[in-house]
């Protein structure tokens, strides 16, 4: 369930907990992301904290947030792609994303950069091990 912000991250999770969806939380790299992984952490519990993360920081930046976990010409490729407006935003470029066709989500698959998939890797790994314990 994607969140708008990192509070409402937190808001859901006691819905997830009461209905016993299985969930992950990952909050951006940032300010507002780490203090609402910490809060979350105290308020739901050692259980709960195994499925709650922070983005990587694989590139030692002041703070990552998803968007930025891809690389700039990576918009611009997907943009091209998904016939958007050069200077589209990171939520309207992922809407359009989920909404397309898999010949659509291949070819956009197909233009990100090594760095990009290298960040997203780390992250997939991340929920993976989750899933496994």
């Amino acid at each position: 369930m994607p969140g708008v912000n990192a509070e409402s991250i937190y808001n859901n999770i006691p819905k997830m907990i009461a209905y016993d969806k299985p969930y992950i939380c990952i909050w951006d790299n940032d300010d507002e992301g780490i203090n609402y992984f910490e809060k979350s952490k105290k308020a739901f519990g050692k259980i709960e904290e195994k499925k709650m993360f922070i983005l990587p920081n694989l590139y030692n930046k002041n703070k990552v947030r998803m968007e930025e976990m891809f690389n700039d010409e990576d918009f611009k490729n997907l943009c091209e792609i998904l016939q958007l407006n050069k200077n589209s935003s990171y939520s309207s470029i992922m809407t359009a994303l989920v909404t397309s066709t898999d010949e659509i989500i291949e070819k956009c698959k197909s233009v990100i950069s090594e760095k990009t998939k290298s960040s997203f890797d780390e992250l997939y790994n991340m929920i993976i091990n989750v899933y496994k314990n």
